[in-house]
């Protein structure tokens, strides 16, 4: 590799753009392509740490496989002598940390409008890099660059863990930047997605304040402020300060990683939602095709008119959110409210609580109550007075859908003197109940409710009646908060319910769907089908790229086989390979395929939810999403239709041409001659997972596409 004083490998060096703890920047030419690129050649050498070489080639070729429209994008990764470099797109623009500066040097601060849209798009970055296992580190406004477009694109993600720096060091040394830097990662611990997120709480208290949090005359002091020293009210800063952006940014600066919002996207909806947003994702019109005969059994009462509409959301919002991320607040919550490691006031908290989880993307707050309030007037009519929201306690996991539940109520009547509220999830065909926990209502009539149950609230102990009523109660008792009653007393004081007709579908899509013939012992249900499903085939992909570098032309040819057959089903499985056996994937530590088939077919009429003539996944969750959104009568469960008939839509594309792809490598003569189909396969596969981002709207994967139907089961609670 030829090298000077300017250039690097083949491309020549033109100025330097910056110098940081990891490294310079330069911006650079290349020659051959005829583009500027950007250049950052890192500081730590293969001579000082002996596993560099091995991490950097890991660790890079990973955050060379992100794609996203507020990411830069990454070219190319080298090591020249002991100078390892990556080659990034260029982009001309200034970083969020001068604009920053330039407003605070002419004594204004950033507008409003403008921090929620950059903030925004940067968390949906993170969100997007978290969901391929890849966290930032060092999350700054100088790793920001603002483009022309005046688009948040953000940098230098996942070099922390590329050169193997991490927080404070036993020496004392600081490695990393002290002011952004979670207590957990100052003080070397594990860290996960809500280090981030607290990095990134920092940035937004940052902009909203236009001074940093914690300020001192050495890292080490700045360090321990992140560590044991709440963060001063933004109001101090700035009196102007909408008051629920500033909590959203306290939140997630909270010191207990369990009291964050849980996910970068969780975080991007809270500001959203505080900045009084309502945007509805764009809709995509839905195609028509002949009904199937070959779900008779399944769907052919549904189908003939047994789904009278039932509305189950009269005063809903018609809006839906597109979710980003997981719900935000943390797993492991149980009734009992945790002392809080900040000094976040009650109110704040609270006030909170009731503009986040109304989108299904709460966060985790304690609701303090007060009973020494006078109770309120009893409303002749009923009144709405929260929603229930259903969402997966572990997003990244299929095996349990709809098994966390957060509740969130306002105008509340306080309990009468001696008694206690209580929550309950029944089945109203067998009058079984769940207690779900205590409602503490505190002396503004605000409440939350979060629960977990590792079977999932919708798994209904009654299989065969799987068409009854799921009702959702809340009961005054005469007992302790700490000793709730065995069964709900007739005393119901609120209640809300998802009628049975709708839950027949939801339960299908999530909880549980018996398949008939060859697949008799297989319920697993539609949507987590899909998605265990998209798992394997992110695997099968990556296992595609590892044969094809050990240049394997059998292993290559036989896992194209088992992708092609994962995606077409035991009845449309073929020999692609010519080996005489037609294999389905069988995992060692994992599940296998269970030859029930993706699909490539995902036209469903939208008016009477008639598809495909094949039974695969596909199809199946689209037509049951049809199904009880018709059933329901409901625009809000309507436009989470529409936006999974939109999102399968899209994946019926992705995986027409995996298959085509698939069967051009199962017949390859040289491994060399399918290098890009197996590249175009594995982007493929990774859209299947976990969708896509672009300038022109997202496009929601199989995770997306199972958090949309668990949107499907929220019920609205009112007055009795």
């Amino acid at each position: 590799m030829q090298s000077s004083s300017h250039r690097i490998g083949k491309y020549e060096l033109l100025n330097r753009l910056g110098r940081g703890g990891m490294g310079e920047v330069y911006k650079a030419f290349h020659p051959q392509l005829q583009r500027y690129v950007a250049i950052k050649v890192l500081l730590t050498t293969s001579e000082t740490d002996p596993e560099f070489i091995t991490r950097f080639q890991r660790e890079a070729m990973a955050v060379a496989q992100l794609r996203h429209a507020h990411i830069v994008q990454v070219f190319d990764f080298d090591i020249e002598g002991d100078k390892p470099y990556m080659v990034m797109e260029y982009l001309e623009g200034e970083t969020l940390a001068q604009r920053i500066a330039r407003y605070h040097k002419s004594g204004q601060l950033l507008p409003t409008d403008e921090i929620v849209r950059l903030f925004q798009q940067i968390c949906a970055a993170v969100d997007y890099a978290h969901k391929q296992g890849m966290l930032h580190r060092d999350i700054k406004p100088a790793n920001v660059i603002l483009n022309r477009q005046n688009d948040a694109i953000l940098t230098d993600f996942g070099l922390a863990k590329i050169t193997g720096v991490s927080g404070l060091t036993a020496s004392g040394l600081v490695v990393g930047t002290p002011h952004y830097m979670s207590p957990e990662q100052a003080q070397g611990q594990a860290l996960d997605a809500r280090s981030d997120v607290y990095a990134l709480s920092v940035m937004l208290y940052e902009m909203l304040a236009g001074k940093l949090p914690f300020d001192a005359d050495t890292p080490v002091a700045i360090i321990m402020q992140h560590i044991t020293t709440a963060p001063p009210p933004i109001e101090l800063a700035n009196p102007g300060v909408p008051r629920a952006l500033a909590e959203v940014a306290l939140v997630g600066m909270s010191k207990n990683p369990n009291e964050r919002f849980r996910s970068a996207g969780a975080l991007g909806a809270a500001i959203g939602t505080a900045a009084g947003q309502s945007k509805v994702p764009a809709d995509l019109q839905p195609t028509q095709r002949a009904p199937s005969p070959n779900l008779s059994t399944q769907l052919a009462p549904e189908i003939k008119g047994n789904h009278l509409p039932t509305t189950v959301r009269t005063d809903a919002p018609t809006q839906v959110q597109s979710p980003q991320g997981p719900a935000a607040f943390p797993p492991g919550f149980t009734s009992t409210p945790p002392k809080r490691s900040n000094r976040l006031g009650k109110f704040a908290i609270i006030g909170l609580i009731v503009m986040l989880l109304a989108i299904g993307g709460g966060i985790f707050a304690i609701a303090l109550g007060n009973k020494s309030s006078p109770p309120t007037t009893t409303n002749t009519t009923p009144t709405t007075v929260g929603t229930v929201v259903f969402t997966d306690s572990d997003p990244n996991d299929f095996t349990h859908p709809a098994n966390a539940l957060a509740g969130l109520f306002t105008g509340l009547k306080q309990p009468a003197n001696g008694t206690n509220f209580f929550a309950w999830l029944c089945d109203a065909g067998t009058s079984a109940c769940t207690l779900v926990g205590a409602l503490q209502v505190d002396s503004n009539g605000k409440a939350n409710l979060s629960a977990k149950n590792g079977s999932g609230f919708l798994a209904i102990k009654n299989a065969q009646a799987i068409s009854n009523e799921l009702v959702f109660k809340i009961t005054q008792e005469q007992t302790e908060a700490s000793s709730p009653p065995a069964k709900p007393s007739n005393t119901v004081i609120y209640k809300g319910s998802i009628a049975g007709k709708v839950v027949v579908h939801i339960r299908h899509q999530i909880t549980l769907f018996p398949k008939q013939g060859l697949f008799a012992n297989n319920t697993t249900a539609l949507d987590t089908g899909l998605g265990l499903d998209a798992v394997i085939l992110k695997q099968l992909s990556q296992s595609l790229i590892q044969q094809q570098a050990d240049d394997n032309l059998a292993a290559m040819q036989a896992t194209a086989e088992e992708i092609f057959n994962l995606i077409k089903g035991k009845s449309g499985a073929q020999d692609l390979d010519g080996d005489g056996q037609v294999s389905l994937f069988q995992g060692d530590n994992g599940p296998g395929d269970d030859g029930f088939g993706m699909g490539t077919d995902a036209t469903v009429n939208p008016t009477d939810c008639t598809g495909p003539q094949t039974s695969t996944y596909l199809p199946l969750v689209i037509q049951h999403a049809c199904l009880a959104a018709n059933a329901s009568g409901s625009s809000a469960l309507k436009s989470i239709f529409t936006m999974i008939q939109g999102g399968e839509t899209k994946l019926a594309s992705l995986l027409t041409s995996i298959t085509q792809s698939a069967q051009k490598i199962a017949s390859a003569q040289t491994t060399s001659a399918v290098f890009a189909d197996v590249n175009t396969l594995a982007q493929d596969a990774d859209s299947v997972l976990n969708g896509t981002a672009s300038d022109a709207g997202n496009q929601p994967g199989a995770r997306q596409i199972l958090a949309l139907s668990e949107q499907m089961a929220t019920i609205t609670v009112s007055s009795m």
